[in-house]
C-alpha cells in the first residue's frame, strides 16, 4: 500500500511540473509488473493503482522499471515515511533529517 500511495503522489508531482520522458522505479515487483500490464492486481490499493494508471497515461512517456530494494533503501523509507506520516511535502536543497543515514549509505556503496 505505501509503495501504491508513494507512486501516486510521485506521479501527481510529475504530472505538475510537466516532466516527461520519466522512469518511474520501485523496489515492489507485484505494482512494476501491474503499471507494464503484466499482471493485474485486485486488492485494497487497486483503486490508487487505477488512479496512478490514468496519470501515467495523461503524463505520456513513462518507463516503469523494478529495482531491488537493498538498491533503492531511499526511496522504500521514503515512501514508508509518507505513508506512515500521512503527509505530502516538498523540499529544495537540504533533504529531511530522516533520510540521512541513507543518503550516506548510498553515497558510500558507490
Amino acid at each position: 500500500m505505501a509503495e501504491a500511495i508513494a507512486l501516486q503522489r510521485g506521479l501527481e508531482l510529475l504530472e505538475d511540473l510537466g516532466c516527461q520522458p520519466v522512469i518511474v522505479e520501485s523496489d515492489s515487483l507485484e505494482i512494476i509488473q501491474a503499471c507494464n500490464g503484466v499482471i493485474e492486481i485486485w486488492s485494497p490499493y487497486s483503486a490508487i493503482l487505477a488512479d496512478c494508471f490514468q496519470k501515467a497515461l495523461r503524463i505520456g512517456d513513462v518507463s516503469f522499471i523494478h529495482c531491488p530494494r537493498k538498491a533503492n533503501r531511499l526511496a522504500h523509507n521514503l515512501a514508508r515515511h509518507s505513508f506512515d506520516s500521512n503527509s505530502t511535502f516538498v523540499w529544495d536543497g537540504d533533504p529531511p533529517g530522516f533520510l540521512f543515514s541513507d543518503i550516506v549509505n548510498d553515497v558510500t556503496l558507490i
